[in-house]
């Protein structure tokens, strides 16, 4: 009969980190003045570190915003507090941001 015996090995097990999804530290409201075009600059983070750009997608009055790949969130026309343009006519805009 064979020799029977049994083989060891040591192995190194590397965990890494998931890639987390950045987040928005801005506050979630902005007051302007009427005929302004500029909301305010959206400020995010990415916890790698990732460079980040900006993307309005969506909200009741998303259509009326820009955003650049910076961050500055604009109306697209000046706004008018006599002639809301919103959804509601409330003066109140909805506008979503995603980093």
């Amino acid at each position: 009969m064979g020799a029977t015996g049994a083989v060891e090995a040591i192995f190194s097990v590397v965990l890494q980190d998931a890639n987390e999804a950045p987040s928005i530290t801005s506050g979630g409201s902005f007051t302007i003045g009427e005929n302004t075009s500029l909301v305010a600059r959206i400020l995010a983070m990415d916890p790698e570190g990732s460079a980040l750009s900006f993307a309005v997608i969506g909200g009741e009055d998303g259509s009326l915003f820009t955003i650049t790949p910076g961050g500055e969130l604009s109306f697209t026309l000046l706004p008018d507090y006599e002639t809301p343009a919103d959804t509601n006519g409330d003066n109140e805009y909805e506008v979503e941001v995603q980093a």
